[in-house]
């Protein structure tokens, strides 16, 4: 079996050994291997006035230094290189459940979860940015027209305020750079990236 097709198998276990998180009883939470949910907000790219839509991001484990080591390397040498060393992280950092695809009918609506293959987090002088990236197409707030099957690297950036509140921006691999201050991968020129994550918070299991 190709590697790739197996990553929708991963993307349902995954789901399933988290789902518990979501649950009421606080034991089924700690029990779930979930560190932190986030939430938030996508914002509809064709026209940011509509209503943007719920997402949450499930964290199990944190990437290594080693890995972020990898990419970081990998990074120097072309961004079309960050796919490949990406896809040899197995086991998953969490999953992002985005609301779907925008005016691809009922069934397209449906909550989609995908996998993410990296997790980092760093404290910063303004509060704390939180980095993942994925193997595959996120979709949020976005309408159909992108073949499904289509694998890239994608990076989702999140940046939270000393009140607890952030915002997020995403960029495929061309757009991505590494900060040496920081330590992490980043979406390059964040300032002028258009919002695409909005009302972000996060919660504990």
């Amino acid at each position: 079996m190709k590697t790739q097709s197996l990553r929708p198998i991963v993307a349902i276990l995954c789901t399933a050994a988290m789902s518990t998180a979501l649950a009421p009883h606080a034991n089924a939470a700690r029990n779930s291997g979930v560190l932190e949910r986030i939430v938030g907000r996508a914002v509809d790219v064709g026209d940011p006035t509509q209503a943007a839509r719920p997402i949450d991001i499930l964290v199990a484990r944190w990437s290594t230094a080693a890995e972020l080591d990898t990419l970081r390397a990998t990074i120097a040498r072309g961004p079309e290189t960050l796919l490949p060393a990406l896809q040899e992280t197995w086991r998953p950092a969490g999953i992002l459940r985005s609301p779907g695809i925008m005016d691809a009918g009922a069934r397209g609506l449906e909550r989609r979860a995908q996998n993410l293959q990296f997790a980092r987090e760093e404290i910063t002088a303004t509060g704390r940015q939180v980095v993942f990236a994925a193997d595959q197409h996120l979709w949020l707030g976005e309408k159909a027209g992108r073949r499904l099957e289509s694998y890239e690297f994608m990076l989702v950036d999140i940046r939270f305020g000393r009140d607890g509140t952030g915002i997020g921006k995403v960029a495929t691999a061309d757009n991505v750079v590494y900060n040496a201050a920081t330590k992490l991968l980043e979406v390059k020129n964040y300032a002028a990236a258009p919002m695409r994550l909005i009302e972000v918070r996060s919660e504990k299991p």
